[in-house]
């Protein structure tokens, strides 16, 4: 793979798609490794459990919400499904989620927050991340089916669950989320490109 990836920590969030990222490039176009899909799958772990913690803090401080917590819980094994697609078996060869990368934690901890934040902050940034990964989704799913061998099932069901644009205004919290999306995407395409 091509050596010199250089972050992008320096963009302006609000004009930027995450589907600029390269990685998000490379995987719409077939260009990634399967390792590279196992990677994302170990790294993005820790997102998709935040966003599950975000959404039952909502329900702890707001228990008429308790509906879409565990829709967004149920949403953590449906990744869990494409994870054990691209190689985890819960073996010694593939420690899943285990010792993220520093960019990881920090976009897990972005979005998770923490007790201080309000029902509707968690909200926000919910919607937030609802909006971003609408598009991602679905460009996710059509590279995982053109280019890497998938079939509609549960391997592809957190993408599909995922797929369609969220019409979101900026905001300096959709700022938030797409940056530590980056971030994220970043520190998996340094390791993608060794």
């Amino acid at each position: 793979m091509a050596t010199g990836y250089r972050p992008t920590a320096d963009l302006q969030w609000a004009e930027r798609s995450a589907l600029e990222h390269p990685f998000c490039a490379r995987w719409a176009t077939g260009q990634l490794h399967f390792q590279d899909l196992a990677l994302y799958a170990s790294e993005y772990e820790h997102a998709v459990t935040a966003i599950a913690a975000a959404a039952a803090r909502v329900a702890a401080l707001d228990p008429t919400r308790a509906d879409f917590a565990a829709e967004k819980q149920r949403r953590v094994s449906c990744w869990r499904d494409f994870s054990r697609a691209v190689g985890w078996g819960g073996m010694a060869a593939w420690t899943y989620a285990e010792e993220p990368l520093s960019e990881t934690l920090e976009c897990a901890d972005a979005w998770r927050g923490d007790d201080t934040r309000t029902v509707d902050e968690h909200l926000r940034i919910l919607r937030a991340i609802d909006a971003m990964q609408g598009a991602v989704g679905e460009v996710m799913l059509n590279g995982l089916l053109r280019h890497y061998g998938f079939e509609e099932g549960p391997a592809t069901e957190y993408f599909r669950l995922h797929t369609g644009t969220v019409e979101e205004p900026q905001s300096a919290i959709n700022e938030e989320v797409n940056r530590s999306y980056w971030l994220l995407l970043d520190g998996v395409e340094s390791l993608a490109r060794r």
